[in-house]
């Protein structure tokens, strides 16, 4: 038994620092792979939006744009932030989708919708670095079904069979583990968040006919949705 004991203990010593390893690693991933957007003034800035600020109740202010549209009824959160009073639709598209969810249950929502994205950030780990479980290091963060079920709001998921991004089996397993009312829409030929540019009419008649029906306030009549 005596013998053994070196080998256990080397053994011991690199299980250790492996698991230092991949947390390390799960950290750089964390803060440096998953958003990368271009930087201003690339891309298409001819909008009719208007620049808006707004501080959070912890001092950090955030910038955010504000479209309007004649006739709303309710207004809408691509994230993050908050708009005034009134039915509110919260829009999270891809790593905007956990924290839509999350804001769901901190206050009253009409519904959510969710573009491209996961049902939490272990799943997505596990699914990008398969066979590596790099899940198992953040097994609470960005739990996005787990908010929308606290939530108990309408959800509509939307996802793209050919995104490359996020894979379109986690968007199927965050609509098949929701336990609240819910509805999906597939895109056959839409990669990551392409939907409303590959299938424009069907999606924009999606998202406003899901906010429609599952309003069951309904100050406006029901001929009034398209």
């Amino acid at each position: 038994m005596t013998d053994m004991q070196p080998f256990l203990l080397r053994i011991a010593i690199f299980l250790g620092v492996l698991l230092v390893a991949l947390y390390g690693f799960t950290q750089l991933v964390r803060r440096t792979s998953m958003f990368f957007p271009d930087k201003f003034p690339t891309g298409d800035w001819n909008t009719t939006a208007s620049d808006v600020t707004f501080r959070t109740d912890d001092g950090i202010q955030l910038h955010g744009w504000l479209f309007r549209a004649a006739g709303a009824h309710a207004a809408a959160v691509d994230f993050a932030g908050t708009l005034g009073q009134g039915k509110l639709a919260l829009y999270g598209e891809s790593l905007g989708g956990p924290y839509a969810a999350y804001a769901a249950t901190l206050r009253s929502v009409h519904c959510v919708i969710i573009e491209n994205s996961f049902p939490s950030l272990a799943a997505l780990g596990n699914a990008l670095y398969h066979p590596i479980p790099l899940g198992w290091f953040a097994p609470r963060a960005m739990t996005t079904l787990r908010w929308l079920n606290i939530a108990n709001v309408p959800v509509l998921v939307m996802h793209g069979r050919r995104d490359q991004v996020i894979p379109f089996a986690l968007g199927q397993t965050l609509f098949k583990g929701l336990t609240v009312r819910k509805e999906m829409l597939v895109s056959e030929t839409a990669g990551h968040c392409e939907i409303p540019f590959v299938e424009k009419d069907r999606y924009y008649d999606a998202v406003v006919r899901f906010c429609c029906v599952t309003d069951k306030a309904r100050s406006y009549p029901m001929d009034s949705c398209p």
